[in-house]
């Protein structure tokens, strides 16, 4: 909901929270492998390339945490959970951006999203983030016009599905 313009302070915030997180800088997952703080920074910062790493990470409550409070300190737009009821089209609406939905006349089980900025995007964002829990996945966005990205889902898309929730966070990367 709130537009990420600055980078520096925003990377100071998250070095102190992670400092103050040290004492649990290794957590085992499952699997005995170990994740530290450096592993999560580098899910965060290409979490299309580590989805797998991703996975284990959101398999620990504790880890998902910082995960998340990172997406939310580096993403360029955030959108928080949503305070109103599911709907059968996401909507989301900020001062800075709105996402809408619209089924396609043809085929019902297609849907158009449209992804509108309301303020001048003066850098290129390449994914949209959907997430709740330990469920996280992304969308590359196509070509901006006119300050708007348009792209289409089916119903059954775990994407779709997920921006529908709205206990869902959404990040603009």
């Amino acid at each position: 909901m709130v537009e990420k313009s600055n980078y520096l302070n925003n990377t100071l915030n998250i070095f102190t929270l992670l400092n103050i997180k040290e004492n649990l800088v290794n957590q085992k997952l499952k699997n005995h492998k170990k994740i530290n703080i450096k592993k999560i920074w580098n899910c965060v910062q290409n979490p299309e390339i580590n989805s797998s790493e991703i996975k284990e990470i959101l398999t620990n409550k504790y880890l998902t945490n910082i995960f998340y409070e990172i997406m939310r300190e580096t993403s360029s737009f955030y959108f928080p959970k949503a305070k109103a009821a599911a709907t059968n089209s996401p909507t989301r609406k900020c001062k800075e951006f709105e996402i809408t939905s619209f089924s396609s006349k043809k085929n019902p089980h297609i849907f158009y999203i449209k992804l509108k900025f309301l303020v001048t995007i003066d850098k290129k964002l390449k994914y949209l983030y959907v997430g709740k829990n330990n469920n996280f996945v992304s969308k590359e966005l196509p070509g901006m016009i006119n300050n708007e990205f348009q792209f289409m889902l089916n119903s059954d898309d775990n994407f779709f599905t997920l921006l529908q929730d709205p206990d869902t966070e959404i990040f603009i990367r």
